[in-house]
Parts: C-alpha cells; sequence; structure tokens
C-alpha cells in the first residue's frame, strides 16, 4: 500500500512537471544569437533548438555552419539575416543581385509578414579592393573590365563616393531595386520596445501576448560618460538606460575613450561635443574627411535644422599648432613635407593672426562651410527648461510629453493668495475711509476760508486792461529775413526740412523767411498771413525782439471803468 501511494505521488509530480513547461523554460528564452557579433534573436523571433514558447508562429530562425543567423522563406528557401530592428518591426536579409531571384518565388500572404522592403543600388567597375566598404555586395554574375562589379546601396553612395573610391572605382550605367525585408504588424511589440519592456506571451493557448516592464526607478536620472562630458537626460538617452527614458530617435553611447557618441543613420558615429536644452541644439565634433556629418539625411530623423560653421584651413607646423583656439587637425589634407593641415573657426582668424602664428601657419588653403549640429523640434522642452522643470514623458504609449516643475520653497501659491486677500482687503478699506475723512476736512476749510476771504473784500474792484497779442504790422513782417532755397535745399537745422504751417516739404527755389532770435523756417507766403494775426512763432511761441511794442491792442479792453461788485 505504502509503495502505491509513493507510486501516485511520483506520477502526480511527473504530471504537474510536465504541464508546466512554461515556468521551466524560462531561462531557455533568453535573447541569444549565432555568433558573438551577430544579431540578437529574441521574441517573437526564436532560434530552432529554443522551446516553441519562445517564439511566435512563423518566426523561426537558425544556423548555418557559418555561424550566420538562416530564415526560411518557404518555397524561396534559406536566405541571411543581416539585422532585425523590433522597435521598427522589420528584417533585413542579405540581397540577391543575380538572376535567378529566388526571392520572388515567396509569398508574403503565407506569413506573419506584410510589408516588403526595398532598397536601390548602384553598380560600380572596381580594379582594387575597394569593395571591402559595409554595405557593398560583389556581383559575381556580372563581369567587369579588368576589375570586380560591385553594388552600392542607394544611401551608402554619398560615403562611397566620398572616400575617393571612384578613383579605383566607376560607375556602370545600371541600377536595380532589390528586395531587402520584410515588416511584420503581429503580434504588436513596439509600444514594450520604446517602453524597455520584454515582449512575450501572456497566455500561451490563446497566444495572447503581452509585456513585462522591470522597475525603472532612478535609472532615468541625467547621466553623461565622464565627468566633465554633456549631461544627456530626456529626450536623448544612453544605450544602456530604458527606453522611456528618451524620445525616440535620440539614442546616444560612450565610447572606450568615455566620449559622447551619436550615431547618424549611414554618415556613422560622431562625438558630440555639447547638448543645448534650451535651444534644443546638438553641436557635434567636426569632420573633415569622409565620412563626414554632410552624409547625414536628416529626413525621418527627429532634426529638422542642420547647424553650419565656416572653417578656415591653415598650413601649420607640426610643433607649432596652435593651443589657444578650438582647431581641428586635418588628416586627409595633403599639406607637404613637415607639414599639417589645421582647421581653425573663421570667429577665431584674427585672433589667431594677431598672436603672430603667420611665422608657423602659412597661407589659407581653403575655406570650407561644413555642418557641426543640429536642432530638434519635437519634443517641445524649451520652455520647460526656461523654468528650470524635467521634461518627460506625461503617457508613454501616447508618447505624450510634459512638464515637472520644482515647488519653491516657503509657502504656497493658495497660502500666498489668501495672506494678500486677508491682510490686503482691510487696509484697502482703511485707506479709503483716511480718504473720506480728509477730503471732508479739507472742504470744510476751503468753506471757512472762501467766507473770510469774502468778508475781507473791498466794495469796488477797478479792472485791469489785459495785454491781448495780436498780429504785426506790415513794415515789421517785410523786415524779416527771407532766403531762396538753393538745389541741394541745405538749411542751418537739419529739423528744418518741413514748413510748420503747412507741412509741406521744401522744395529747390521755394522762398522762406527767418524768424528772429529763433531762426525758424518757413515758407513766406505762409508765416506772412500768421503774423498778421499772431506775434509769435509758430513753432516754439515765443515773441520776437521788438515785436511787442508793435502789436496792436483791443481798445475794448482799455475802456473799463471801476464798478461796485455788491451795488444794488
Amino acid at each position: 500500500m505504502e509503495i502505491q501511494s509513493l507510486f501516485s505521488v511520483t506520477l502526480l509530480i511527473i504530471l504537474s512537471i510536465t504541464h508546466t513547461d512554461t515556468v521551466l523554460c524560462v531561462d531557455t528564452c533568453n535573447p541569444t544569437s549565432c555568433s558573438p557579433t551577430g544579431t540578437i534573436v529574441r521574441f517573437p523571433f526564436r532560434l530552432s533548438h529554443q522551446p516553441r514558447q519562445c517564439g511566435f508562429p512563423g518566426f523561426d530562425l537558425s544556423c548555418n555552419n557559418k555561424t550566420q543567423l538562416i530564415i526560411n522563406l518557404n518555397s524561396a528557401g534559406d536566405f541571411i539575416v543581416t539585422e532585425i530592428d523590433y522597435l521598427s518591426q522589420t528584417i533585413i536579409i542579405k540581397p540577391e543581385l543575380c538572376s535567378p531571384t529566388r526571392i520572388y518565388a515567396f509569398n508574403p500572404s503565407e506569413s506573419p509578414f506584410d510589408v516588403v522592403l526595398w532598397d536601390r543600388y548602384l553598380f560600380f567597375n572596381c580594379s582594387s579592393a575597394a569593395w571591402f566598404f559595409p554595405g557593398v555586395e560583389v556581383v559575381n554574375c556580372v563581369s567587369g573590365v579588368n576589375g570586380t562589379v560591385v553594388a552600392v546601396p542607394r544611401r551608402f553612395s554619398n560615403r562611397f563616393i566620398n572616400q575617393g573610391l571612384t578613383e579605383s572605382c566607376q560607375s556602370i550605367n545600371l541600377t536595380d531595386d532589390v528586395l531587402v525585408g520584410f515588416g511584420w504588424a503581429l503580434p504588436y511589440c513596439q509600444r514594450c520596445e520604446i517602453e524597455n519592456g520584454t515582449c512575450g506571451y501572456k497566455n500561451v493557448e490563446t497566444q495572447e501576448t503581452g509585456c513585462s516592464i522591470s522597475s525603472t526607478t532612478d535609472t532615468c536620472n541625467p547621466t553623461s560618460c565622464r565627468p566633465t562630458g554633456p549631461i544627456v537626460r530626456f529626450p536623448f538617452r544612453l544605450g544602456h538606460q530604458p527606453r522611456q527614458c528618451g524620445f525616440p530617435g535620440f539614442d546616444l553611447s560612450c565610447n572606450n575613450q568615455s566620449q559622447l557618441i551619436m550615431n547618424l543613420n549611414f554618415a556613422g558615429d560622431f562625438v558630440v561635443t555639447d547638448i543645448d536644452y534650451m535651444s534644443q541644439t546638438i553641436s557635434l565634433k567636426p569632420d573633415f574627411c569622409p565620412p563626414t556629418i554632410g552624409d547625414f539625411i536628416p529626413l525621418g530623423s527627429p532634426f529638422i535644422a542642420v547647424l553650419l560653421e565656416e572653417y578656415l584651413i591653415f598650413n601649420c607646423s607640426p610643433r607649432l599648432i596652435p593651443s589657444f583656439v578650438p582647431f581641428e587637425v586635418v588628416k586627409c589634407i595633403s599639406t607637404g613635407v613637415n607639414a599639417t593641415g589645421v582647421a581653425i573657426p573663421s570667429s577665431y582668424n584674427n585672433g589667431f593672426i594677431n598672436r603672430g602664428l603667420p611665422d608657423s601657419c602659412q597661407d589659407i588653403i581653403s575655406a570650407n562651410t561644413i555642418p557641426v549640429g543640429f536642432a530638434w523640434g519635437m519634443p517641445f522642452c524649451g520652455r520647460c527648461e526656461s523654468r528650470n522643470g524635467t521634461c518627460g514623458y506625461k503617457n508613454v504609449e501616447t508618447m505624450e510629453t510634459g512638464c515637472s516643475v520644482p515647488s519653491s520653497t516657503g509657502l504656497s501659491t493658495g497660502a500666498k493668495y489668501g495672506i494678500v486677500v486677508g491682510a490686503g482687503l482691510p487696509g484697502i478699506l482703511l485707506l479709503i475711509c483716511l480718504a473720506s475723512l480728509a477730503k471732508k476736512k479739507m472742504n470744510d476749510r476751503h468753506h471757512i476760508q472762501l467766507r473770510r476771504h469774502v468778508h475781507n473784500l473791498p466794495t469796488t474792484i477797478s479792472l485791469q486792461p489785459p495785454r491781448l497779442a495780436t498780429g504785426l504790422d506790415k513794415l515789421t513782417i517785410e523786415s524779416y529775413p527771407m532766403t531762396v532755397l538753393g538745389e541741394s535745399k541745405r538749411l542751418p537745422k537739419p529739423s528744418d526740412s518741413t514748413c510748420a504751417i503747412c507741412l509741406s516739404e521744401y522744395q529747390p527755389n521755394d522762398t522762406l523767411r527767418t524768424v528772429p532770435e529763433c531762426n525758424h523756417y518757413f515758407h513766406s507766403n505762409c508765416i506772412d498771413e500768421w503774423l498778421k494775426l499772431n506775434a509769435t512763432c509758430p513753432v516754439c511761441r515765443n515773441f520776437p525782439e521788438g515785436s511787442s511794442g508793435r502789436a496792436a491792442t483791443d481798445p475794448l479792453s482799455l475802456s473799463s471803468s471801476p464798478t461796485s461788485l455788491f451795488s444794488n
């Protein structure tokens, strides 16, 4: 009986183990690859030796005897996988450039792939090993004259040409659009990738997928590659930080020299020298030798503007290269024996010359305006930076960004408003009461003084004749100087270019009259009519010397007689 009971327990344990294969295979679904430097394989893909639950149906891969990653496309056969982008959900394969192309036997409708990726290739006839270049494919089925035919993707063509490879490679008038990969929509793991989560099965039986996100406390803090290097924070992130620490397209990394690196698609890696989060610009170490920043195509990237700067290139002695100005050694320019090409920003040119460096640095070889950085528009965090806030995601799923502004020390805004209202309102009422009381006192005093003033008034008041300013007589007006304006229309005062009476500009041969003392000019016809009615200058309102004696007075003003103010 005991033996039977032991057998039953053992059988139950075995059955329970067989029904919990998902738990047992957790460690076997870790990301893997065919070689240490090969493409990483993880969900929805799986290698053939991994359990079924590690991958989605139709996403099976394998390794060949050359440790290359292989995908089988049904009747089309096996193809080498060169890249898998889990964020954009695309897989890139090694292109077929020779007929018959097996790839066209593949029917995507019978697979999980619903998007076909194409690339245009340019063909060159090369006489040396110039085809040893990233992205270049040797075309064995096309024979070249004294050389080998290679195919270059259009996206690499600028770099290929700028490397000087055209000296040993001649272009062939031939292009071809080649199928280079596929994209998939389901399972949808893009949002999980952005959040730096792990995409996988929630339920193997129903094939329902989900995202497991590890705790990211303090992992999005500002960081850098070295203590004195540029600070990296949102929208940028370093490669080891979770996806939600940065905005898509703002990934940076550190090289083995602790320099901050930015990868510009097909142009390559460039050293970041500065990030200005307020103006939303990133500055890169300029590169004068191919590949250059100019090979980068901003289309499809978050960068909307290119920052340019002019550099002057000098021929300098290598022992006397300047150290007091920012300079770059240009290794790809041949300047002669015992000489080095040095590039200096044109803004430092005067200081460079004034320090006597022409003794060791000779004529300018060239002046080049080159890209030195980029600006981005979205996400817009400039206003948040001006408020000393922290810009980041409000919602990772919708990629909505927001600003977290630290609360200032002291009382809250509500408390400050309460103090202002509580203390200010009684103060305002008190001021109104004091103002009313003061006004009443002033009115009472005014009435008392008025009564006293009326009581002390004399019974009669002698009216004094007013002095009225009237116009000048004709002889006085004609005594004022006259001037005929010349072709230059030049007057002693530059401001006297317009007649202040008619508001018309003076023209050559106009007759002007000057008012003495103030020397203001007017059209003679205008000022003559004015002075007949007014004895003052129209501009400064002053009486010209001697004019008051000639002014006429109103005879009515002289005939007033004393009048009784309180007569009956």
